[in-house]
């Protein structure tokens, strides 16, 4: 099944041009790295879209197994109300597929935990599996899902790098229902984190992008980032034939503004500066039905 935690997503931020990851439980910071991306995404659903109760997630729970000389770690453990283990979960990659290695692991760091059950999560798909006189056999979640807000708060994007803390009046407006349309309320592209080895911005390029298909061989890779007190910004990266060939920069402020070269288009290393009234029109009517559609085409314009 498709993962209860894809839309949610780690809270961030980013100091001398690297990423941190910040965990809200324990309250301390990490290395930006998959399987650690993919544990706080799950923290972030259990706290936003569940009940579950943050002193009941334990983190790396030790697990000692025999013949093995070091005690291994459990990603996330749920604990119950009497504070027994509830459900282990496995996180892994989203580049990993979720098979019967991964559920085996699983199982051997459950057969000392003994959790009722197991939980495997790459953050795009989960598998949920009850155990039973030893036997695990499929499940739904252990837990009330609630339905996901139509748009979320502000200070959720911001926690999270997508958008920065000094905002334009007129984008501000709608800049929180602008992020839960493009990330959250659309199904018909994929979510994928991205890394770049160098970035065209000021901030880390590297970050959550929803893929497009554009064409039979092309594709176009969309994302929306903003950190501390910098300017907000949509990238659009192209792709054709598995090879990316474009980027496109845009300073949301800027172009909300009307100033001009607040579109950047980098092509074989020639830099243009664009504009577009139609593109500030989209971002700022998010609300319309075609929004996803209508920003695409125009953002596959700029790269003819």
């Amino acid at each position: 099944m498709k993962s209860a935690a894809q839309h949610h997503f780690p809270q961030v931020f980013a100091k001398d041009g690297q990423k941190w990851l910040f965990n809200p439980v324990l309250k301390k910071r990490f290395k930006n790295r998959p399987e650690e991306r993919v544990r706080l995404q799950w923290v972030d659903f259990l706290l936003h879209q569940t009940d579950w109760s943050r002193n009941r997630i334990g983190f790396e729970t030790p697990v000692q197994l025999r013949r093995e000389d070091r005690a291994l770690r459990a990603d996330l453990l749920l604990y119950s109300s009497e504070v027994a283990p509830y459900a282990l979960i496995e996180c892994k990659s989203d580049h990993v597929k979720l098979n019967d290695a991964t559920a085996m692991q699983a199982a051997r760091y459950n057969s000392l935990l003994n959790a009722p059950y197991i939980i495997l999560t790459n953050g795009v798909d989960d598998l949920v599996y009850k155990v039973e006189s030893g036997k695990a056999c499929s499940a739904d979640y252990p837990f009330d899902v609630y339905q996901e807000p139509a748009a979320r708060e502000l200070k959720y994007w911001q926690e999270r790098g997508f958008c920065s803390q000094v905002i334009h009046p007129d984008l501000k407006k709608a800049m929180g229902l602008l992020q839960s349309r493009f990330w959250v309320n659309d199904a018909s592209a994929k979510i994928n984190y991205l890394s770049f080895k160098g970035s065209f911005l000021p901030v880390p390029m590297d970050h959550y992008y929803r893929i497009f298909s554009a064409a039979e061989d092309q594709k176009i890779a969309i994302a929306l980032m903003g950190y501390g007190s910098g300017a907000n910004y949509m990238t659009a990266v192209l792709n054709k034939e598995g090879v990316n060939c474009g980027i496109c920069a845009i300073n949301l402020d800027e172009l909300v503004a009307g100033e001009n070269g607040s579109i950047r288009l980098f092509l074989q290393n020639r830099e243009i500066l664009l504009e577009s009234e139609a593109l500030r029109k989209v971002i700022l009517n998010p609300e319309k039905e075609d929004f996803h559609k209508t920003l695409v085409k125009l953002l596959m314009s700029f790269f003819d």
